[in-house]
């Protein structure tokens, strides 16, 4: 047992370890859970179509937030496009924030069996977020255990753009991308049952 908690957490460290230069902040974490027959043939058929995923997807808002206009997910299968707009306000000021993201996943070289990234490009959202975070990065390690059983360990990042500065709006963009990441995981769990995985959508 100690052993294969050792395998799990090396594991987990070199998969962090690809997005951990300083031109990242680290958002979160987390744990998926695939159970089906064929768990590879279940995560492949997802990691396919990321509009699937995105179409599941219910942005998290915190109480001083609420969305002006609805989430829109266009583009293609593989290249899917995201849209929302946002009103923030904070200490009586406000400022609607556009997101507008391409989204990709592509099979990258790691120590997993399989190894994902999935990358949010931001940089046609408004000023205000793309000027700090012009990407979205999500580092996907696919792990088998047993024959019917595979683990998804989820590392999540904001890449820094060239103009980033830290302060007041830095914070309340990192908080707003961090919330984002539970929704997010939350429809990729669902798109996996929709693909063949019985495993319980809470973990």
């Amino acid at each position: 047992m100690k052993s294969g908690l050792l395998v799990l957490l090396g594991t987990l460290a070199l998969s962090l370890s690809s997005f951990a230069a300083p031109e990242h902040d680290f958002l979160a974490q987390k744990n998926i859970l695939i159970q089906s027959q064929d768990p590879l043939q279940v995560f492949e058929r997802t990691a396919d179509n990321p509009k699937a995923l995105f179409q599941r997807y219910k942005p998290k808002l915190d109480s001083g937030s609420k969305i002006t206009s609805p989430l829109q997910v266009g583009g293609t299968q593989t290249h899917p496009t995201v849209k929302v707009s946002i009103r923030k306000c904070v200490a009586f000021i406000c400022q609607t924030v556009d997101l507008d993201a391409e989204v990709t996943i592509r099979e990258v070289s790691g120590s997993c069996k399989k190894n994902y990234a999935m990358y949010a490009d931001l940089r046609r959202s408004s000023a205000t977020l793309s000027d700090t975070y012009d990407r979205l990065d999500v580092t996907i390690c696919y792990q088998q255990s047993k024959t019917n059983e595979a683990q998804l360990q989820l590392a999540a990042y904001a890449h820094r753009a060239p103009q980033y500065s830290g302060g007041v709006v830095q914070k309340e963009i990192m908080d707003f991308l961090q919330l984002q990441v539970q929704p997010i995981t939350q429809a990729l769990a669902e798109t996996l049952r929709s693909n063949g995985s019985t495993a319980p959508l809470s973990q």
